[in-house]
């Protein structure tokens, strides 16, 4: 099955970074895999003869977050659909193959889309051997924290800020609690009422003091009365 392929992979800085082992590995599965990007079920072993790489199921979590695992256990590669369809969603642009793929293997289009910023060289470094699913947490909540800091998201975090992140998304947060802090950093306030942290690290370390302040902050905010109200 024909795909287009991009040249700018090799002036990608994640791509560069892989040992030339896991760029072929990579390619392998970009070549491999259907228009939707999901990868046939594989002999890994006879993969890593190809490849030379000893252990490729294992070595795929090198490209957490690239490559997912979907709940019916097959294998991802989020966002080349839409690279396969010139950039565009299904819905901006319809494409009967990739529809029917998708209909086939029992997924949406929600399923072979990126979830989140795609995690960078230093993000992998720290996390790396983490479950792709804390890989996508990170992500996620790393997102969340560049718009409270009005900070860029291709912005390279410091290894300190990625290891107080990773210790961040081992707590599980509550996502009511995420919330509050999320209204409580993007609220605007007065400068000598204002006493949120700074700094992503000192946020971070500080993680459940800032959420303690968040639930004050946002049981001061009054709620707007509605109709029902005002006739009751």
């Amino acid at each position: 099955m024909n795909r287009m392929t991009s040249p700018k992979k090799w002036q990608d800085s994640w791509f560069l970074s892989l040992p030339p082992n896991l760029k072929l590995l990579w390619i392998w599965c970009t070549d491999n895999c259907d228009l939707a990007g999901v990868l046939p079920d594989s002999n890994w072993q006879e993969v890593g003869k190809l490849v030379g790489v000893n252990a490729p199921k294992t070595a795929l979590k090198a490209f957490a977050g690239r490559l997912v695992t979907h709940h019916s256990g097959k294998l991802v590669i989020v966002g080349f659909a839409k690279f396969q369809n010139g950039g565009k969603t299904l819905a901006e642009r319809s494409n009967a193959q990739i529809q029917y793929l998708l209909e086939q293997h029992g997924m949406t289009e929600d399923d072979v889309l990126p979830k989140a910023v795609l995690p960078t060289e230093a993000d992998l470094d720290c996390l790396a051997g983490e479950d792709e699913a804390v890989v996508e947490k990170a992500g996620e909540l790393k997102a969340k924290i560049c718009a409270w800091f009005n900070r860029r998201k291709t912005t390279r975090w410091t290894s300190k800020e990625m290891r107080a992140l990773k210790d961040v998304v081992a707590l599980q947060t509550d996502p009511a609690d995420l919330a509050s802090l999320e209204q409580y950093y993007m609220a605007k306030m007065a400068a000598d009422q204002d006493y949120r942290r700074r700094d992503v690290v000192t946020l971070l370390n500080n993680w459940n003091g800032e959420i303690d302040r968040a639930r004050a902050f946002c049981s001061t905010i009054k709620k707007p009365v509605t109709q029902q109200q005002i006739r009751l």
